[in-house]
């Protein structure tokens, strides 16, 4: 993937929304290109993160896998969260604040990620305050906006209930 097709599909990426191009560029000193093909779990649940990624090309699920019954028992089926596109990302979780992942994510498509590690981050941060700054503010709206999602489910799901 060309530099300019990853600068188009990240100024779309809300997680990096307002960055400049030299807080970008910055940012990108610290990230890899990696491809997914199709099937592959890019990140486990209860596994650690290795970082924040952003997909760049592709669709990703976000999963609660039946595989392991004496962690999950009640757990009989595989439950599909969501599904990820250009410019979303995942991982985020994680990156705060260090615990294993809450989810799988799956390609369910060959993909093309960014992936910025935990110690990349730390390094494009530090120092960087408006960069960190933004980024944190851009994690929060994404955060936040996911919460939201969930209490209408929550809510649709009691409606049903009743």
């Amino acid at each position: 993937m060309q530099r300019e097709d990853v600068l188009q599909i990240l100024s779309a990426a809300t997680v990096i929304q307002g960055l400049g191009p030299t807080d970008l560029a910055v940012l990108l000193q610290h990230a890899t290109i990696e491809t997914a093909p199709q099937g592959w779990v890019v990140l486990a649940e209860d596994q650690h993160s290795e970082g924040l990624y952003v997909v760049l090309s592709g669709q990703l699920k976000v999963m609660l896998l039946a595989l392991d019954q004496k962690q999950h028992p009640n757990r009989v089926e595989d439950i599909h969260l969501s599904t990820l596109g250009p410019g979303d990302c995942f991982g985020d979780y994680s990156l705060i604040d260090a615990e294993p992942a809450s989810a799988s994510v799956i390609a369910a498509e060959p993909s093309v990620l960014l992936k910025i590690t935990r110690t990349g981050f730390e390094a494009a941060v530090a120092g960087n305050d408006r960069l960190a700054k933004t980024i944190y503010h851009n994690l929060l709206r994404i955060l936040v906006r996911r919460l939201r999602k969930k209490d209408r489910e929550l809510d649709l799901n009691l409606d049903v209930l009743e």
